[in-house]
């Protein structure tokens, strides 16, 4: 169910297993993914991301091997307790397949959530 004033058109996972993806020479948080995107936490002293910038290698790790995907930083969040950076991934077939392997290999079982 979408709450009035949401825009993203699909649902992020938000608990995810913990997942760590290196961009920019920097180890960062995956906070949710989904068919469409992806947020990550940003630290303080972390790497800085801007809103339109392209990003041509975000790294999902698989079982079977990495998988880099596109994508455009389409906001910032900051609050008190962290920073969010969303990533509109922008893919491909195959990239579609990557995507749903990597979702089904990190989201957490129904029974593990809150």
């Amino acid at each position: 169910m979408r709450r009035s004033g949401n825009k993203r058109k699909s649902e992020r996972d938000v608990r995810i297993r913990p997942t760590t993806i290196q961009m920019k020479g920097r180890p960062l948080k995956v906070h949710n993914i989904s068919s469409e995107g992806v947020g990550l936490l940003l630290e303080e002293d972390g790497p800085r991301f801007t809103i339109g910038e392209r990003l041509e290698a975000i790294p999902l790790p698989l079982k079977a091997g990495a998988v880099n995907l596109k994508g455009v930083v389409t906001h910032i969040s900051v609050t008190a307790g962290y920073t969010l950076c969303g990533i509109m991934f922008q893919l491909t077939g195959k990239d579609i397949q990557s995507l749903a392997r990597f979702r089904q290999e990190r989201t957490l079982p129904a029974t593990d959530r809150p």
